[in-house]
């Protein structure tokens, strides 16, 4: 039965062979489809998409999210139909990974659509991640339309949980800060208090983005002073408490026109080309 070839998947996954879970819900998506159950289906497609991405073969994954909304539209799903909001998301965030402007734009339609159809939580979420997406592509007016979106967002009033107001404020802020806006500045400094009190991984990740922001500006010294502080915090904490990547980002040290010059190549001959 289809059922249990799709508990056999999720049980392989669970136990790391993906490989082996991905062909379970093949075949399981193959008796759903022959049964007349195309949603079923399409949550087989979900299985496999997920299976692919822990394998990170974001492509195969991409494809397994597409053929599922296929299946979808074929069966006339509303739009606000669960699993219809969790492939547009998951195809979002796979093109947000990209660094291809082409590739990271294609996700642009995905979160409009969670954006469209989601619940608040979603819907919110969508618009920050489309404010950092028009950041990344150094789109200026979509950098400034989303600023003023979230910005609506937050003066209204719906209830809007404290991670979430962190990331609008953060998305928000960097946006208006790249447009030397002051607006943008405030934000950062109130989602900054919140980071702090809330986890270290939102902490972790406005600073980095912050820091990036003001390197990019050739604003080195605010850009220091930002890097000892959240070092000092990161390094107060166990190494399970701290972002997997802090090490990384704390090892390649600033970036840009702010970088240590004794570092480049040009100044350094002994370092390889």
């Amino acid at each position: 039965r289809a059922e249990l070839l799709e508990a056999r998947g999720l049980a392989e996954r669970a136990a790391g062979r993906q490989v082996e879970a991905i062909a379970l819900h093949r075949r399981a998506q193959e008796r759903f489809v022959a049964a007349g159950q195309p949603t079923l289906a399409a949550k087989s497609l979900i299985n496999v998409g997920a299976n692919y991405q822990e394998l990170e073969d974001l492509a195969a994954a991409k494809r397994a999210y597409v053929e599922a909304i296929a299946l979808l539209d074929a069966a006339g799903v509303p739009p606000s139909y669960r699993n219809r909001l969790t492939l547009e998301r998951n195809l979002g965030l796979l093109a947000y990974a990209e660094t291809d402007a082409a590739e990271l734009a294609a996700g642009i339609p995905h979160f409009e659509f969670v954006r469209a159809h989601g619940t608040p939580a979603e819907a919110s979420e969508a618009l920050s991640l489309l404010a950092l997406m028009a950041l990344e592509l150094e789109d200026r007016p979509a950098i400034a339309r989303r600023a003023e979106e979230i910005l609506e967002l937050l003066a209204g009033e719906a209830v809007i949980d404290p991670s979430t107001r962190v990331e609008l404020r953060r998305a928000a802020g960097l946006g208006l800060l790249s447009l030397e806006d002051p607006r943008g500045e405030e934000l950062l400094r109130a989602a900054e208090t919140e980071a702090e009190e809330l986890s270290p991984l939102l902490d972790f990740n406005l600073q980095y983005n912050w820091i990036d922001q003001l390197e990019l500006a050739e604003r080195c010294d605010e850009a220091l002073q930002r890097r000892a502080a959240l070092a000092e915090r990161m390094q107060a904490l166990t190494p399970e408490q701290r972002p997997d990547i802090f090490a990384e980002w704390s090892a390649a040290g600033p970036q840009y026109h702010c970088a240590d010059p004794s570092t480049s190549p040009e100044n350094n001959p002994s370092s390889p080309e």
